[in-house]
């Protein structure tokens, strides 16, 4: 079942698609009912929200939550807020047959929750294909674009990467900053008053070759679960920086604490070797995180859940 966004893209990817109805009432009954309908063996709740659905309640069959990142986690909400957050988790990890976390950091947090929570660590991979090896090698010339990837919301940081862009191109003009994806109306005119282009939504081959046609891909989110879009730029041999948040801890990824530290980096990728050694670090991600690796965790977590 599903509110919208890219899972209309990939329909042909499931037996059956659903829309959730309006109201949180509303989708809380569709859910329990889409489950006794397709007498299904578990439900897999995917986000927050989706979690809130499928536990708020006692389920007729066995809930493996994957969080969306961590509420509780943002800096930027309030300490209530964040208390109240973490308390909902908490009392929803009682009706919760296994949690699946995408990196170690986001099972600590998950098994902080309840001592009785079953966490399994699944690692996410690339939604892009990549072209081979050899890409980093062969692209053309071309003109220094550094993109980032997601919604523009306060979790994603856009204000972190307007000060980064603007750091850069009072020393580089010509340097280009983008921002793939839409959000807040007032987080985006921050992004265009500091020279960062905003695409909108992109999704499938557009996404891939928006993606592909960057120099840099910076990764600025405030928390993660871990995102696809670090993978993707993985996959496409795009030197990867990224911003020193837990769900990064212990990858092989360039990871940088300040906007100058950032803007450094950037700059460095444009005029230096760097450029091969931060292409190196993503192949190395892919060795931990790629689908035979998450195929085989899956596995786990659905046969621990079949067998209780």
């Amino acid at each position: 079942m599903a509110t919208g966004g890219n899972i209309w893209a990939e329909q042909e990817l499931f037996r059956n698609v659903e829309p959730l109805p309006s109201g949180h009432v509303a989708r809380i009954r569709a859910v329990k009912r889409a489950a006794r309908h397709y007498s299904a063996d578990a439900i897999h709740a995917h986000s927050s929200w989706a979690g809130v659905y499928a536990r708020i309640r006692s389920a007729p069959v066995p809930v493996i939550y994957q969080p969306h990142c961590y509420a509780f986690e943002d800096s930027s909400k309030g300490v209530v807020r964040r208390s109240a957050f973490r308390a909902a988790e908490k009392m929803m990890s009682r009706r919760t047959a296994a949690t699946i976390a995408l990196s170690p950091h986001e099972k600590e947090l998950a098994e902080g929750l309840s001592r009785y929570n079953r966490v399994f660590v699944v690692p996410n991979v690339p939604s892009i294909e990549g072209p081979g090896t050899e890409k980093s090698d062969t692209r053309p010339p071309r003109e220094f674009i550094v993109s980032m990837s997601g919604r523009v919301t306060t979790q994603k940081d856009p204000e972190f990467f307007a000060a980064v862009a603007r750091t850069v191109r009072s020393r580089h003009p010509r340097i280009r900053f983008r921002w793939i994806g839409a959000g807040d109306e007032h987080l985006e005119q921050i992004l265009h008053a500091s020279g960062v282009e905003v695409t909108g939504w992109k999704s499938g081959a557009e996404l891939a070759r928006t993606l592909s046609s960057s120099s840099v891909y910076f990764h600025t989110a405030r928390y993660e679960g871990f995102p696809l879009a670090v993978l993707d730029a993985a996959a496409l041999d795009i030197p990867i920086v990224v911003r020193n948040i837990a769900a990064f801890a212990g990858t092989p990824l360039r990871i940088v604490s300040t906007t100058a530290e950032a803007a450094d980096a950037i700059v460095r990728t444009a005029s230096s070797d760097l450029k091969a050694d931060l292409v190196r670090r993503g192949r190395l991600l892919l060795d931990k995180m790629n689908s035979r690796l998450q195929a085989g965790a899956l596995d786990e977590v659905y046969r621990y859940v079949s067998e209780k």
